[in-house]
């Protein structure tokens, strides 16, 4: 592998924190291209926005975020994410065997296998890898640990549990018809055993430090958002309606074709980007105002770093 080079290394001199980074990538190319051609430029994109946010090319981009070769999680919540975002977690796992990782310490995770499955992915559970499965019932969660300002004890993934390993995050952008469709909170939370998920989403500031303590948030080295096809959450009447008057006129769809990712280091800061931004798109089609995820608005109370929009480093691109 190569050494880390540019700015990695200017941070590492200076010594200084800054905020986190978030880069919103606009792949221009992906405009007019059918359907096999868009899928490979999306996972080629994914790939470049890697090495745009570190600053290297992509595979010495993924060993700056994860190096040592680690057994990797790449989370994902795969009945709320999409083809494309089935797309990039495949791919991603498969650039981590590239720049070096053992395919057998690769893992796609989520809870159940049933929920991979109808999420269009094919579960793998033996062989040479990058493997996909299920927590649940094996390899089950291990046992149960105090998470830092918090008084109960959790349950993480055995495969998340690993002190060696590192967490990567793959997730989709949309809204649903009360608000913001789960995202990569949503995703993260996929480490934990059912009894915590449900407490974390019911206690949003018990949400809050789990995801950012050293056990998950410190292990997390990327993160992913899928701003492909966004559903935005317009009631199906309300485009109709107005789509008699305007027919032509994209802001009326139901979808955004954004065309863009969101990549990053920070859970919260992408999570805040991806509320900011499909706010506006709704703004955008008349459509009232998402809430923030609960468990941002806690961070933001908390004052975990990345959580309010200010303390974060958000910049576009176009590929």
């Amino acid at each position: 592998m190569r050494a880390v080079a540019g700015r990695n290394v200017a941070r590492a001199m200076t010594g200084a924190a800054s905020p986190p980074e978030v880069l919103e990538v606009w792949l221009a190319t992906l405009a007019d291209a059918k359907d096999q051609a868009r899928m490979s430029g999306i996972e080629e994109g994914l790939l470049n926005a890697i090495a745009l946010l570190e600053d290297e090319y992509p595979l010495d981009a993924l060993a700056v975020r994860f190096p040592d070769e680690p057994p990797v999680a790449v989370l994902v919540d795969a009945r709320s994410g999409g083809k494309t975002t089935t797309a990039m977690a495949r791919r991603l796992a498969g650039a981590l065997t590239e720049m070096g990782s053992a395919g057998e310490t690769i893992t796609i995770l989520d809870v159940r296998d049933e929920d991979l499955k109808a999420g269009g992915y094919v579960v793998d559970r033996e062989g040479s890898g990058p493997r996909c499965f299920g927590t649940e019932p094996a390899p089950g969660y291990g046992e149960p640990l105090t998470i830092e300002g918090t008084r109960d004890s959790v349950r993480l993934s055995r495969v998340v549990q690993d002190e060696r390993a590192r967490i990567a995050v793959v997730a989709r952008l949309g809204a649903g018809p009360k608000g913001m469709a789960p995202f990569v909170l949503d995703a993260a939370l996929r480490a934990f055993d059912t009894a915590t998920r449900q407490r974390a989403l019911a206690d949003p500031e018990f949400g809050a430090r789990i995801l950012s303590s050293p056990r998950i948030g410190g292990k997390i080295r990327l993160v992913v958002g899928d701003l492909f096809d966004v559903q935005t959450g317009a009631s199906p009447n309300k485009i109709r309606a107005a789509a008699e008057k305007a027919p032509a006129d994209p802001a009326l769809s139901p979808v955004w074709k954004a065309d863009e990712l969101l990549v990053g280091h920070d859970l919260f800061a992408v999570e805040r980007v991806g509320h900011t931004l499909l706010s506006e798109s709704c703004k955008a089609r008349g459509l009232s105002p998402l809430g923030e995820h609960p468990i941002l608005r806690a961070a933001v109370a908390l004052g975990i770093p990345g959580a309010a929009l200010p303390g974060v480093s958000w910049k576009k691109v176009m590929q």
